[in-house]
Parts: C-alpha cells; structure tokens; sequence
C-alpha cells in the first residue's frame, strides 16, 4: 500500500484545498484547455512555471509532479506519433534526422 500512496487523498491544509470545488473544477477544465490551445514554447514555458508554482502552494510531494509530467509526456508523444501517421500524405516526410529520413508511400 505505501508503493501507492502518492494516489491517496492526503489532507496538506494549502490554500487551494480550501477552494470551492466548483472553482477548482473550472480552473482545472480552462488551464488543461489554455495547454491544449497554446502552441509557442513562450507561453507553455509560462504555464508550466505556473503549473510547478501552483504545486508548490498546494505543499504536494514534488516525486508525484514528475511521474505526472514523465506519463503525460508519454501520452503526448504517442498522440504526436499518431497524427504523425494517420495524418500525414504519402511521401511526407515524418522523420528525419541527419541525412536519414522515413516517409509514408502511397
């Protein structure tokens, strides 16, 4: 049970905790959709400094933050991997690095 217990509710008295859960919701539902929106790296520099600031005012254990951010970064890539494909047209390139390149045939 203690290999899970960064899963587990635990009460940290912070000041987000004493939110009104609606405004809570709302504040998730349009940061999640200003990351999905916001495509320079200016402003998502922006939101993660504010993402990492807000979970430190929370007092939420920092290894919970990273496994947060390495499983999320896991499904972006794999979504990034999708569209790569699904989308692309025949002869697109879809990766290339140094003179090597793959590219979809039609």
């Amino acid at each position: 049970m203690s290999g899970t217990s960064f899963l587990l509710y635990q009460r940290r008295n912070s000041c987000p905790e004493r939110w009104d859960p609606r405004m809570k919701i709302v504040a998730v539902l349009l940061f999640g959709a200003a990351m999905l929106f916001t495509h320079d790296p200016g402003p998502k520099t922006l939101q993660l400094l504010i993402l990492i600031l807000l979970w430190g005012i929370a007092k939420l254990p920092w290894r919970v933050l990273v496994l947060t951010l390495l499983s999320l970064s896991l499904f972006i890539a794999s979504t990034m991997i999708y569209q790569a494909i699904l989308l692309s047209e025949p002869a697109d390139v879809l990766i290339q690095w140094g003179p090597l390149h793959d590219s979809i045939r039609g």
